[in-house]
């Protein structure tokens, strides 16, 4: 996923491509919780500063002691009409005539916090109100710059059920709950002055030294690993020797009874034979029928999803194909098996594999059809590169 899927390209800022990734590739919830505060102090040291913060946790505050004070808590949860009223005009002054992306999610989560804390409680103090502030604030920031954009990209590369993604949002937010009181105190403390930085990591990075590097992946062993990565390939099995029908499997279906993929395909080679004015030579027919074999099992072979992490070093592909020829004794020839296994591999970065066989049946009409007056090439022949 050098490029990125179109889910994360809906991302901005630093430190969110990476969170998507580990999460829709599987990784532990702790590892993902340490990216995601990373990005976050990240977001309030620039475009999503909030200044206003600790001014709206004052006014929560102010509001829920005033009512205690004369009696307008209400034990059966119902608001007073005045309160609110008086907070929320309290939250607009503090976030501004044209308020912020950062500032309109601390306005959201200051009356959330309000709606949780009004019924009557002695426990009410202004420690409390920060926490649950910064609890609910971090909660829809998160929301807003990432989660909300990546759902669906998150269950796809899981496969995981909206049940087990709504499980999921609960225990990563309950994760990053005492990670923002952390993070946000100081920032309180110091009315949003403060420089935020992201809580200490909770899984540790692993330190390679040069010694490590040159063992590559068996050191990766010891490591304790959410989701085991192993070398495993897909493999296609194609059968083109009918061309009524195309045969095929992959790995995981039992490849001695290959089943009917296309039921017909067919190559217009006319057009190559009319430019030069003669039928076909066998050798050439044999290059367009391998170029058709290996274009249609290309096509018809998916690549695993690499951003998963147990598909992580699973991108390539194994072919196995059987392909029927005219010239039989040439395609058999080691050197030139071997020079297009190479010519494939750079190609597409897969294996591939490709069982000659005699052709039967009948010639297409591009091999009889002979033409009064042949047309030579006319020299002199350029060569294309494959870079274009």
């Amino acid at each position: 996923m050098a490029d990125g899927d179109r889910f994360e390209r809906r991302l901005c800022g630093k430190g969110w491509p990476n969170a998507y990734r580990l999460a829709a590739g599987g990784a532990s919830i702790e590892l993902i919780g340490d990216v995601i505060m990373t990005a976050v102090a990240a977001g309030i040291r620039g475009p999503l500063n909030c200044p206003a913060l600790p001014g709206m946790r004052d006014a929560v505050y102010d509001v829920l002691r005033r009512s205690i004070r004369v009696g307008q808590l209400d034990l059966m949860g119902r608001v007073s009409p005045d309160a609110y009223s008086s907070l929320v005009d309290t939250l607009t002054q503090l976030a501004g005539s044209q308020p912020t992306v950062s500032a309109q999610l601390a306005m959201q989560a200051s009356l959330s916090v309000y709606l949780e804390l009004h019924v009557a409680d002695t426990s009410l103090s202004v420690n409390r109100v920060q926490a649950r502030l910064s609890e609910a604030f971090v909660e829809r920031l998160v929301r807003h710059q990432w989660l909300d954009r990546v759902h669906d990209g998150i269950m796809e590369g899981t496969g995981c059920s909206v049940t087990d993604q709504i499980t999921w949002d609960a225990r990563l937010f309950k994760n990053l709950a005492p990670r923002s009181r952390q993070m946000l105190q100081a920032f309180f403390r110091s009315s949003g002055l403060s420089v935020v930085r992201a809580p200490r990591r909770t899984v540790p990075r692993r330190e390679m030294t040069i010694g490590d590097l040159h063992q590559g992946l068996p050191v990766l062993e010891g490591v304790d690993m959410s989701t085991t990565i192993s070398m495993n390939p897909v493999e296609y099995c194609f059968d083109f020797t009918d061309p009524a029908t195309v045969r095929g499997s992959t790995s995981s279906e039992n490849q001695s009874a290959l089943r009917p993929i296309v039921n017909e395909y067919f190559v217009n080679d006319d057009t190559i034979s009319n430019s030069f004015g003669q039928r076909l030579d066998p050798l050439l027919a044999d290059w367009i029928d391998v170029a058709l074999a290996t274009y249609i099992a290309d096509r018809l072979s998916l690549r695993r999803d690499t951003s998963r992490l147990q598909h992580a070093f699973n991108w390539s592909r194994i072919f196995r194909l059987k392909i029927p020829v005219r010239n039989l004794k040439a395609w058999q020839r080691e050197e030139v098996q071997n020079a297009l296994r190479t010519l494939l591999r750079f190609l597409t970065d897969d294996d591939w594999n490709i069982e000659f066989v005699a052709k039967s049946g009948l010639a297409r009409t591009a091999e009889t059809k002979e033409y009064l007056f042949p047309m030579p090439l006319r020299p002199p022949v350029h060569v294309a590169l494959f870079s274009g």
